[in-house]
């Protein structure tokens, strides 16, 4: 399996701004009818939609990045059908308000999730005070073997939803698992309609998104979430899918037991799939942190792994260009919005004015002369103060529907960190193999060196032989799926990103061209 190489990776992105301005200046002045100068005095300045090497509409983003994106697109089988179709416009050229996941026509997803009918529930809190939170209705629609019935309806509120993230994190390594949304940190907010509704929408795109995920949409994990009536946490089935995570203090008294050789200092084969944070051991951490630093001094690394890495780097350089293009749109539609408003402002100004006009324009105007403009500059003003409200008007809507669009770079913006730590799952799980082998090593000389009349220290270095050499397999088994997870999902969310920016471009440009009509 081919990756892109280190130059694909990291195109300067000065070379190919470049190369766009040799382009425009080969093109000339009457390439669109306009001199430079005339467009850029009557427009503000554009995203990039320069043409990449597929032909598609790029986002406005550096080259890097659309390398990320395009990169390693093997697994055709998973990109092919990712690539939604525009969702439907109306007159203004804005996109309509449905935004469940992209489907074809007549295509019925095998598995659709909304969340509705938040209700609010008291419980009994600590020292006798009575705590209240939300509750969500989240229903499912599924087509998929193995449910219980065709639709479901169950309550959950937010920490199951907390709950499903992590238990999700835990159980799909080196996949970009979808964020859910934040925690609210001022108390105070949370119980108002406008964050419930927020958080209700933020769920219900988080649901979707799991539901149309490739693996995840079909795990039993979302299945047990979705179908569990009552109270989740009291079900058997989903504690005992939740992972087991040793607390601090264990892992403290497991290292205490480590150094004066009370307990094994050899992983076992479970752990060794598992990461290490999770296990809380702390010895084991401390290994592993100092076969990275090795690893940093010239351990050679596979060109597979390599290329891996590079992915990973620029997507926290998408990351960086993600959050730049952000600010960018909420600042165009805030200055959308300024300009409304100014409108409005404005209009409402003129028709004061010719309301005055009406009121005490007659008596002045036979002092001055201009009795008979009088009428005609009353009907000028009613004229250009109702356009004047009328464009307010326009440009709220407006506003509303750049917001929307372009709310896109903001979803994708709190997806790269998940991508980010697929990637270094990987890269962990990596660390965790190497390490092993390095304790075997040094096991196998201890052995080697041995004294042979000491049967207990020999009987106890071939144990702990035996014991690492499978460990060693069970890392290394881990960290081939995990990377083959990285690969399947880099194709996936680049043809993601590629769908999504393409439909966000063509929304975005068919309501400013709405706007200037």
């Amino acid at each position: 399996m081919s990756y892109p190489t280190y130059g694909q990776l990291v195109t300067p992105t000065r070379n190919v701004q470049q190369q766009q301005r040799q382009a425009a200046s080969a093109a000339g002045p009457a390439a669109d009818g306009r001199t430079a100068a005339g467009a850029t005095a009557a427009e503000p300045a554009a995203p990039d939609t320069s043409i990449i090497n597929d032909g598609s509409i790029s986002s406005p983003l550096p080259a890097q990045q659309h390398t990320f994106q395009a990169a390693a697109a093997q697994p055709q089988s998973i990109a092919a059908g990712c690539s939604p179709p525009a969702e439907p416009q109306d007159s203004m050229g804005g996109i309509s308000s449905n935004h469940a996941p992209h489907q074809q026509p007549g295509f019925e997803l095998p598995l659709v999730v909304s969340v509705s009918d938040p209700l609010r529930r008291e419980a009994a809190g600590m020292l006798g005070m009575k705590a209240s939170h939300i509750e969500y209705l989240v229903t499912a629609r599924s087509s998929l073997p193995g449910w219980s019935q065709p639709e479901v309806s169950v309550r959950r509120r937010f920490n199951d939803f907390v709950g499903l993230a992590e238990l999700l994190k835990a159980q799909f390594r080196g996949y970009f698992v979808p964020p859910r949304p934040e925690k609210n940190a001022v108390e105070g907010q949370r119980m108002s309609d406008a964050f419930v509704e927020e958080r209700r929408a933020g769920l219900q795109k988080y649901l979707q998104r799991l539901a149309t995920h490739p693996a995840i949409g079909r795990s039993e994990a979302l299945q047990v979430f979705l179908e569990t009536p009552g109270d989740l946490s009291s079900s058997m089935r989903w504690s005992g899918m939740l992972p087991a995570s040793a607390s601090v203090l264990e892992g403290a008294g497991k290292f205490s037991m480590q150094l004066i050789g009370r307990e094994s200092r050899v992983v076992d084969p479970v752990s060794a799939a598992q990461p290490a944070a999770r296990s809380k051991d702390l010895m084991r951490a401390m290994k592993e942190a100092a076969q990275g630093i090795g690893m940093r001094g010239g351990r050679e690394v596979p060109l597979e792994e390599l290329d891996l890495r590079r992915l990973r780097e620029a997507a926290e350089e998408m990351r960086e260009q993600l959050s730049l293009t952000s600010k960018a749109a909420e600042k165009l539609v805030g200055k959308l919005d300024q300009l409304g408003s100014t409108a409005g402002d404005l209009g409402l100004s003129m028709f004061k004015v010719a309301k005055f006009e009406e009121a005490e324009g007659g008596a002045l105007a036979s002092y001055t002369g201009t009795l008979r403009y009088s009428s005609g500059l009353i009907a000028d003003q009613k004229r250009t103060a109702a356009a004047l409200v009328r464009v307010s008007k326009m440009m709220g809507k407006v506003t509303g529907r750049v917001a929307q669009e372009l709310g896109t770079l903001h979803d994708n913006l709190a997806a790269v960190p998940a991508a980010v730590r697929g990637y270094m799952s990987r890269e962990h799980q990596m660390l965790t193999w190497h390490t092993l082998e390095g304790d075997l090593e040094a096991k196998q000389k201890a052995l080697a060196e041995a004294d042979k009349s000491k049967v207990k220290r020999v009987d106890e270095l071939r144990t702990d032989v035996a014991r690492l050499e499978l460990s060693i397999g069970a890392a290394k088994a881990e960290y081939d799926k995990i990377k083959a997870a990285n690969v399947a999902e880099t194709a996936r969310f680049a043809a993601e990103r590629r769908a999504e920016y393409s439909v966000m471009l063509e929304n975005f440009t068919a309501t400013q061209v709405g706007l200037c009509r």
